[in-house]
């Protein structure tokens, strides 16, 4: 099937952004070395379920900035499960040491500029197919309406609590959650891999409503989000949900304060989270139903005035160093976000496709600091100021998206000056 220009135009740029993506949460931003050298990478594969080295598999070198070629590739033979890459070229900004090993890939960014020896160990699990010690979380279901579709950005928390670590997959064993029967669309759904979000396509089963992704579960969080979304031309819509799994919390939220969820018979908790109206439910288990009444909503929203933002400083310490340059990373892409759009408001189309993309990026910016945390990278304190931060910049997305369709809803297509995109 031909796929129009402006089809392809999207996944270019959506391609363009996930590239950009893997510099960004690796951190790496330096410029290749003027004067390439020869490096040398080299380090030991280890079990991390058994602590006993790697022999035996294949162990490959890929190079992102030509297209994902493998330059180099060997396989484990020293008992100790040691390796060794020779003759590099250090003026490459990455590397990826990818390893392949009971079915599932392992990868290690390598930060290659600068330097002619690097050392690294790589652990790789072996797998299971029980959930028993994965507890499961949805941090964030975010609720917008538009026309009259109701839009549902659901994000998933894996956590992969087993010990000693193995990975959970199989043929039979993957991630499973359930999508209401009268669904209009999915617009997206990835998971997140070294802050990377990966598409994935969710695989119906023979169980009405219930959809799976090939992914495994790695010792630690798998982060999952999709997108879809759900008739609402009555402004009302009564949301079901089964669990597969035993849900440890579920946070559905909003930047319109008109919308109103309620349920019958599970206990919401209702916050205000930064400018989000939110709801909270917790510690339901596996089998159960849930239902919530979800109402209100609207297709315009004023943008909240800047003076009620507060403004948040972050005071460096000699215990977050490592943890401050890497939101220093995020926070140059959340002040590259906002000047782009201001350079870019050419009309309510084009601007609306911009802060559509704003908004994926502060999504994705969230999810791996999220990630960051829950591996122990970030300090609390920080933590919370930056996701506060960020929390912020995405409601005020949100205000300007709603106001980008209201006056697009109101401007005809024909208007003299307008431009086709």
């Amino acid at each position: 099937m031909n796929q129009s220009p402006s089809y392809q135009s999207s996944r270019s740029a959506r391609r363009r952004r996930e590239n950009l993506l893997v510099l960004l949460a690796a951190g790496f931003l330096a410029v290749g070395a003027p004067g390439a050298r020869a490096l040398d990478i080299h380090g030991h594969v280890v079990n991390g379920t058994t602590d006993e080295p790697v022999t035996g598999a294949t162990l490959v070198i890929v190079n992102p900035s030509a297209g994902m070629l493998v330059e180099k590739e060997l396989t484990l033979e020293n008992a100790d499960g040691s390796f060794v890459f020779s003759g590099l070229n250090d003026s490459r900004s990455i590397y990826l040491l990818r390893i392949l090993y009971d079915g599932v890939n392992y990868t290690e960014i390598i930060r290659a500029s600068g330097q002619s020896q690097i050392h690294r160990e790589i652990r790789v699990f072996d797998t299971i197919t029980s959930w028993d010690d994965v507890t499961f979380s949805v941090p964030h279901m975010i609720l917008s309406r538009s026309g009259d579709s109701l839009k549902v950005e659901k994000f998933f928390q894996i956590t992969n609590n087993t010990s000693p670590p193995h990975t959970v997959y199989g043929p039979d064993t993957r991630f499973t959650f359930y999508l209401p029967g009268d669904i209009m669309k999915i617009d997206r759904c990835y998971v997140t891999s070294l802050g990377i979000p990966l598409p994935r396509t969710p695989i119906a089963t023979d169980e009405p409503g219930f959809y799976t992704v090939d992914y495994p579960v790695k010792p630690g969080v798998t982060r999952m989000a999709i997108s879809f979304s759900l008739p609402y031309a009555a402004g009302h819509y009564a949301y079901v949900e089964k669990l597969k799994y035993p849900l440890k919390d579920m946070t559905v939220l909003s930047e319109d304060a008109s919308f109103r969820v309620e349920s019958d018979d599970t206990a919401l908790e209702q916050t205000d989270e930064q400018g989000f109206v939110s709801y909270r439910v917790a510690d339901l288990p596996a089998g159960a139903v849930l239902k919530l009444e979800i109402s209100g909503g609207s297709n315009t929203s004023a943008a909240p005035p800047q003076s009620a933002m507060p403004k948040i400083t972050i005071v460096p310490s000699r215990t977050n160093t490592l943890s401050l340059v890497i939101l220093m990373l995020l926070t140059v892409v959340l002040f590259g976000v906002f000047a782009t759009a201001a350079s870019r408001r050419r009309n309510r189309k084009v601007e609306k496709r911009i802060l559509e993309g704003q908004k994926d990026s502060l999504l994705d910016q969230l999810a791996k600091l999220d990630d960051l945390f829950a591996t122990g990278t970030v300090p609390d304190e920080v933590y919370r100021i930056k996701r506060a931060e960020l929390a912020n910049a995405l409601a005020q997305i949100y205000y300007r998206l709603k106001g980008a369709e209201g006056s697009q809803a109101s401007t005809p297509d024909n208007t003299k000056g307008s431009a086709r995109v």
